[in-house]
């Protein structure tokens, strides 16, 4: 069965660097009110020689629209779509979008969220 790996710290296209994040530590970006933050990298590869299919990321959370996604920091959307996603690193990239009239005692709590389809290998009957 495929597994989908998310990376971040130094990722390079097409390598395999980057370090495992886990669900238990959480991403954080900043901005200024009514500006764009700095753009984060990310990669996502397979840790094992199979490939995942049709993924898409999303931001789900209570303001999903103050992030923004991009495949190549220059076009930026609120999804994400990869076709296929192999053994080496494929980057994308988040920003933090704040809003100019947003109040700053403002908690924020937002998820990425990556639906794919797995290869499955069966073993003969």
């Amino acid at each position: 069965m495929a597994q989908l790996g998310f990376y971040g710290g130094t990722v390079t296209a097409g390598g395999t660097d980057g370090a495992l994040l886990l669900t238990t530590n959480p991403l954080k970006y900043a901005a200024e009110k009514g500006s764009l933050g700095d753009a984060v990298k990310y990669a996502l590869r397979c840790p094992v020689e199979t490939n995942v299919y049709n993924v898409t990321i999303s931001v789900i959370g209570t303001n999903p629209d103050w992030l923004e996604l991009s495949a190549d920091a220059k076009t930026w959307s609120s999804t994400l779509f990869f076709s296929n996603i192999g053994s080496t690193n494929t980057l994308f990239y988040v920003r933090a979008n704040i809003p100019a009239d947003v109040q700053y005692s403002t908690a924020v709590v937002n998820n990425l969220v990556f639906k794919y389809i797995e290869t499955v290998s069966e073993q003969g009957a």
